[in-house]
């Protein structure tokens, strides 16, 4: 019997509440994490686009370094998250 499979945007929601449950803060790390998730079929669908979306509004209001940052950057001009 197959065993069933997370769907990708729930693995990358899972991945968040650990990036923020350890210090309550993303970092470049835990955001590169999520996003290999999301692109693991080559693309970040509407569903994935929306969660990742949502993790980086949570995660802007808090002090992010500089690392952390142009990830942002990069996940905004390359894929319009952010």
């Amino acid at each position: 019997m197959n065993k069933p499979t997370i769907k990708s945007h729930l693995a990358i929601a899972l991945q968040s509440i650990d990036a923020f449950a350890n210090n309550g803060k993303l970092d470049a790390h835990e955001l590169q994490h999520m996003l290999d998730t999301a692109l693991t079929d080559g693309e970040i669908d509407a569903e994935e686009r929306r969660v990742l979306a949502k993790i980086v509004a949570q995660a802007a209001p808090t002090s992010l370094d500089a690392e952390t940052i142009a990830l942002l950057v990069k996940l905004k001009m390359r894929h319009g998250i952010g």
